[in-house]
């Protein structure tokens, strides 16, 4: 563990000296559309449902084939537990990596959006980093920023948060290869919960029943009564492992 923690922060240093990234390419417009377009049955139907009440014509510009199920998948969660209670204000999303899923965000929730990532300078096979992928996709989609570092340096109120697979068990953080000092489950949740304005929602998704157990500890820990949302389930299924989510309303007095 001493070794894996040591390596970690080699290579953690490492990463964060040499920033710079070469230009990132754009999506392929074509083969996006068309992974947007060829689903079958269940997810056909839902896709369709969406498209009337969204704009997606801007996706194949800022998405992956790869990414595109993805993108759905979120959007109809959003679509069914967050948008009948309209939020207001600006938004935030955390551990945003590299944003893939932010014209789904932009489509449901049209506001200002805030995406903050701590591990930014991660590279692909091509040398680009996560932070140019995600800020080319931030200016693709428009009224969005990306912000390198931890989530404990935001601050403002925000009327929605989202945050997809927090890291709540240490296993997933170290196998990231992010060192051990920037593991702090109960902070991460407490000043998350205090970036919420009055009458705000949070959204939260882990990855398995081990996380969602962990997730639930944490908001009793800390007096927060999210409701469960039990495990998520869609037309569109670009995961092998279960999505459990919960979801937080700040009271409008608090």
């Amino acid at each position: 563990m001493k070794l894996r923690e040591s390596l970690n922060d080699l290579g953690w240093a490492l990463k964060n000296q040499f920033t710079a990234s070469p230009p990132t390419p754009p999506p392929p417009f074509d083969r996006s559309r068309s992974a947007l377009k060829k689903l079958k049955g269940q997810a056909l139907a839902r896709r369709d449902e969406l498209s009337e009440r969204y704009d997606l014509s801007s996706w194949p510009l800022a998405c992956w084939p790869e990414e595109i199920p993805e993108a759905l998948w979120l959007l109809d969660l959003l679509d069914r537990q967050v948008v009948p209670r309209a939020p207001e204000g600006p938004c935030l999303d955390v551990g945003s990596k590299n944003w893939s899923y932010l014209p789904a965000l932009r489509a449901a929730v049209p506001l200002e959006w805030t995406g903050v990532e701590l591990d930014a300078h991660r590279r692909y096979m091509n040398l680009v980093t996560r932070r140019a992928v995600a800020e080319r996709r931030a200016r693709t989609v428009g009224e969005s920023r990306y912000v390198t570092g931890s989530l404990q340096g935001i601050r403002g109120e925000f009327g929605l948060i989202t945050w997809l697979l927090p890291f709540v068990t240490p296993a997933p953080h170290d196998s990231w290869g992010l060192p051990r000092r920037f593991y702090d489950p109960p902070g991460m949740l407490r000043h998350a919960a205090s970036l919420l304005r009055p009458g705000g929602l949070m959204l939260v998704v882990n990855m398995g029943e081990e996380e969602a157990v962990a997730q639930r500890k944490l908001f009793e820990d800390h007096g927060l009564a999210a409701a469960p949302l039990g495990e998520i389930r869609s037309a569109f299924a670009p995961y092998r492992k279960p999505r459990f989510g919960w979801l937080l309303e700040k009271p409008p007095g608090a």
